[in-house]
């Protein structure tokens, strides 16, 4: 005979549609039946995207467990149905993750950003893994530490432009954007030296850029605000219809946290740009360039022995490299 709470389950999942809020139900049913030590610390993980022994003993750091203990939650909560096992750790699976955050960035936002404030150091500890680099910038901007998350996004935005990465700008920009879309996650601007931020007045006047701080805002998230928020980047690129930036702008001059969420996007966007441009070639370079995109097919184009050098030079440095030894 069914008891009374799987049969309260079993309406429940009848009448929710989303198949991540069911995951996280059942979920959340399977986590009540485990011990304190075990639920507790299988709770701390769900802001994390990964997490191995090392960095759950860090997250058990405020409890009384013996090593040995931590050990053996790690083995319960490896056991899970709604965890996957990866070569370097464990997983809350992407349903479950996804719909447990969006209940516990409601009902338990504290629990998330302590984890994410314990978490961030150990993983930035690895300083040689791009893994734990990432969730190192990830947690810092969960935890509220905007000095941490900007120190790490220039240091990996460095390593993709020089191509020692297997990350990209998307997978950075997608981590930066997760947390910011939290509730509970205050708003910080980032700034790659003193946490400032563009002011909006000063770019509207079109006078030299000046570091205006911006006190941390909590992001009020009703429906309006998501709305505007999901626009952003389309505005920033100028791809929205006259309509829809007039809206944007209409709700940015009346929005101070909205305001303050499109210069963080905005300050996001330069240290890309800069990040992913070191160099500009010669002006006679790229004058040559051009000239040569521009000429009709068939045409023959005649330069200057010098720069026809230096243009092969820049797209085939390897094999001139050759041509000069073996001449």
């Amino acid at each position: 005979m069914i008891d009374r709470k799987m049969q309260d389950l079993l309406q429940k999942l009848k009448e929710i549609r989303d198949h991540t809020e069911k995951a996280a139900l059942i979920a959340e049913l399977i986590l009540s039946e485990l011990s304190e030590e075990v639920m507790v610390a299988a709770q701390r993980c769900i802001i994390l995207h990964w997490f191995d022994q090392s960095i759950l003993d860090i997250l058990l750091q405020d409890t009384d467990l013996s090593k040995l203990d931590k050990r053996g939650v790690y083995r319960q909560i490896a056991l899970l149905p709604f965890i996957d096992t990866l070569p370097w750790g464990l997983a809350f699976q992407s349903s479950t993750r996804n719909g447990l955050l969006r209940s516990y960035a409601l009902t338990q936002p504290e629990t998330l950003r302590l984890a994410a404030k314990l978490a961030a150091s150990a993983y930035e500890a690895q300083k040689d893994d791009e893994k734990h680099i990432a969730e190192a910038f990830f947690c810092y901007i969960v935890a509220g530490d905007s000095s941490s998350s900007t120190k790490l996004m220039i240091d990996l935005l460095e390593r993709i432009n020089t191509h020692n990465s297997f990350l990209t700008i998307d997978t950075l920009v997608g981590l930066q954007e997760e947390a910011q879309n939290l509730p509970f996650v205050d708003f910080l601007p980032l700034n790659e030296q003193k946490g400032q931020v563009t002011s909006k007045d000063s770019l509207q006047a079109g006078s030299p850029a000046q570091a205006t701080t911006v006190a941390p805002l909590a992001l009020n998230r009703d429906k309006d605000h998501l709305e505007i928020i999901a626009l952003l980047h389309l505005y920033l690129d100028r791809e929205l219809s006259a309509d829809e930036m007039a809206m944007v702008q209409q709700h940015l001059s009346e929005c101070p946290d909205c305001e303050a969420r499109f210069h963080f996007d905005m300050e996001v966007k330069r240290l890309i740009h800069e990040s992913c441009i070191k160099e500009r070639a010669p002006a006679h370079l790229r004058k040559a360039v051009l000239r040569l995109a521009r000429t009709p097919v068939g045409e023959v184009v005649t330069l200057d022995p010098e720069l026809e050098m230096e243009i092969k030079a820049d797209l085939y440095p390897g094999l001139i490299d050759k041509t000069q030894q073996t001449g």
